[in-house]
């Protein structure tokens, strides 16, 4: 009897070798750089095993050695890497992305118009943000929001939305905003959804924020603003500095028990960060 000998297929020494050290190829992915007993640690392998499943990854120039001030570091070669990331798609493979048409746009505007239907606003809301998040933004959403803004009160589920969209980073919705950032202002003072509102403002304006803020907390509105400012003292106080705590300790003399105590807290946030 005549024996052929079996051939490897292109790549199956590789899947094979994969299979026992996958873990160990995981834990340095993409780019650590991982000491021998931080690998053990880190991927559940014994050192014993450890060491033979380095030995042979090394071997098939799957990972590569590093020695700095003689202490040995492991990291993926390009070929793992490229590799992974196969099996990364075999397992998640991407879905089809909806991609909203402009018909789909005023369709969507028209129906969150029937403010007296709720299960239709309510679609049309979710429809909405999805369009957002994914970058869409076109004239008659500029006109739309632009009403919102004007008339927050009544406005205030499609404003989270515009809102939601711009932390979604949609490019059309962000410079709209950034050209009517007092508008972003009003919803605080006016205690919609002012934290968000705030949150935003900060992020899209210059020193005008910290001039609005202080004459903002000189008026009615000033608990409104101060518990705005309260749940975003960190970013205030990053963005601002020195001149941010100055405002707070100012606060502190309001004759309001409230807005001190909420001055107090963004203070103690700030400094606990």
């Amino acid at each position: 009897m005549t024996y052929v000998k079996s051939r490897t297929l292109p790549g199956e020494k590789t899947i094979n070798i994969l299979k026992p050290s996958y873990r160990v190829l995981w834990v340095l992915y993409p780019d650590k750089k991982l000491r021998h007993r931080e690998l053990s640690r880190k991927s559940g392998v014994d050192k014993g095993n450890l060491s033979r499943f380095l030995k042979t990854l090394k071997d098939e120039r799957l990972i590569e050695e590093d020695i700095t001030d003689g202490i040995r570091f492991f990291t993926l070669t390009k070929t793992a890497r490229n590799i992974i990331e196969v099996f990364i798609k075999v397992e998640k493979p991407e879905k089809p992305r909806w991609k909203p048409t402009p018909e789909e746009a005023a369709l969507c505007l028209k129906a969150l118009q029937e403010k007296g239907n709720p299960e239709m606003f309510n679609a049309a809301a979710i429809e909405l943000s999805s369009t957002l998040k994914r970058g869409y933004w076109d004239s008659n959403l500029k006109n739309y929001f632009d009403n919102a803004l004007r008339n927050p009160q009544n406005s205030v589920p499609e404003i989270k939305c515009l809102i939601n969209g711009a932390f979604d980073k949609n490019k059309g919705l962000i410079a709209f905003l950034s050209r009517n950032n007092e508008l972003l202002f009003k919803l605080v003072t006016k205690g919609v959804v002012a934290h968000l509102a705030l949150n935003l403002y900060l992020k899209l304006s210059g020193d005008e924020a910290l001039r609005n803020l202080d004459a903002a907390l000189k008026k009615e509105s000033a608990s409104i603003v101060m518990e705005a400012l309260r749940l975003n003292s960190v970013l205030f106080y990053q963005k601002f500095g020195l001149k941010a705590k100055q405002l707070l300790y100012e606060t502190l003399k309001h004759p309001e028990k409230e807005i001190r105590e909420s001055a107090a807290n963004a203070l103690r946030e700030i400094v606990l960060a």
